[in-house]
């Protein structure tokens, strides 16, 4: 095996997907290249390695090898290893094997609707007498977990453990090779979906909609920021200044002739986020903390942004950000959201409300700060909710 280049045909595929799909060059351009003679195919590992026969490349034509470029991808952004696991069928090579045929199905399905040129070896929906449009859940249970395999070609059902089917030429991650870590793998896939969101061409309808689907899902929070917010922050007044606020600097629309009364103001929230970057938080904990603080700047009406403090058992950054990608992962160490809590006491102008997103796995303030609402976004699998203060509102991501 030869790694980590991409030989000048796999490149030149690579950089017309990337042309033509900017939005998917992030994932293309962590891909690890490892040349592996006698496979017949190309695959891909859940540490972003592509295995690839130099055979079997120099012999494809470029707008095939593209599209098996383009279908090794699919099997990252579904995350069909992950859903492999959940069926129980990555340690068996036969359940194993119809897995991955299943998901190249649910993968070539989508890109035959865009017109994707695929090798002819590809597995499709009606090669396997079935309907388009399903799942590979679906797909599998309609085989029955079998599969006539003598209309399968060379390669087909060999995507890697990317897919759920782990082959016998995959290597163990080593350090320095370029593999990444799950949640690096989980950073690159976020970083795919917030490009698509924000595509220039998106509301053109140029870009497919199955990598819509994908990264509305993945963007999507799972708790209403906008009305927690608000509510919060009603609950703050209320304590504090009352319900009600006037401002000279809006006019009330009942004013008589010449003059001027104050006009209700609407409260702003001057919200800050804590963000858990401990050890313990792992890739799919903080892509579940990203969503949500994606939400929470969402739902920061005006463009004002959010200042978010990146702890551990240090608070490493504190700074304003107006999109999740300004905010600096750094940490792994330990865990006190304590500190950032003591942080926020200390921002001027003072937050009224401090959301602390974590997978709960910490110290908590014994004493609730005066003039400070705070709320524990908890993510991760059973988070330890009853160890949250009775004072601090908890809020569990339910996936």
């Amino acid at each position: 095996m030869n790694g980590s280049i991409f030989p000048e045909k796999l490149q030149a595929a690579r950089y017309r997907l990337s042309y033509d799909r900017p939005y998917l060059s992030t994932l293309l351009y962590a891909l690890v290249g490892i040349e592996t003679a006698g496979i017949g195919t190309m695959g891909v590992d859940a540490s972003l390695r592509l295995y690839y026969d130099p055979v079997w490349v120099d012999t494809l034509p470029a707008d095939q090898l593209g599209g098996a470029l383009y279908h090794e991808i699919g099997h990252v952004l579904r995350l069909h290893h992950e859903r492999a696991e959940a069926l129980g069928v990555t340690s068996d090579p036969v359940g194993g094997l119809v897995w991955n045929i299943a998901a190249d199905a649910e993968i070539n399905d989508d890109l035959l609707e865009e017109h994707v040129t695929l090798p002819p070896t590809c597995i499709t929906p009606t090669l396997l007498v079935k309907p388009n449009g399903l799942t590979a859940e679906e797909y599998l249970q309609a085989a029955g977990g079998k599969v006539h395999v003598v209309k399968i070609g060379i390669g087909a059902g060999q995507c890697g453990s990317v897919s759920g089917h782990t082959q016998p030429w995959e290597d163990e991650p080593k350090l320095g090779d370029g593999s990444l870590s799950q949640a690096e793998v989980d950073l690159v896939r976020r970083q795919v979906a917030n490009d698509i969101r924000d595509a220039p061409n998106r509301q053109a309808g140029n870009i497919p909609g199955w990598l819509k689907r994908f990264a509305d899902e993945l963007l999507a929070p799972k708790v209403n920021w906008r009305h927690e917010l608000a509510a919060s922050v009603r609950r703050s007044l209320a304590e504090t200044a009352g319900l009600v606020n006037y401002s000279y600097n809006r006019a009330s629309r009942h004013s008589p002739a010449n003059v001027i009364l104050p006009g209700w103001c609407k409260p702003v929230p001057n919200v800050a986020v804590e963000l858990d970057t401990s050890g313990s938080m792992g890739g799919e904990e903080l892509m579940e903390a990203l969503t949500e603080i994606n939400g929470i700047l969402h739902a920061c009406t005006g463009g004002h942004g959010v200042r978010v403090l990146v702890t551990d058992h240090h608070v490493h950054s504190a700074k304003k950000v107006f999109r999740v990608k300004q905010i600096e992962m750094t940490g792994g160490g330990g865990t006190d959201m304590r500190l950032g809590v003591n942080a926020a006491l200390k921002l001027r102008p003072r937050p009224d409300l401090l959301v602390i997103v974590t997978d709960g796995y910490t110290p908590w303030p014994a004493y609730q700060p005066q003039g400070l609402k705070v709320v524990a976004c908890l993510v991760g699998k059973n988070p330890p909710v009853k160890d949250v203060p009775s004072w601090i509102k908890s809020l569990i991501v339910q996936k």
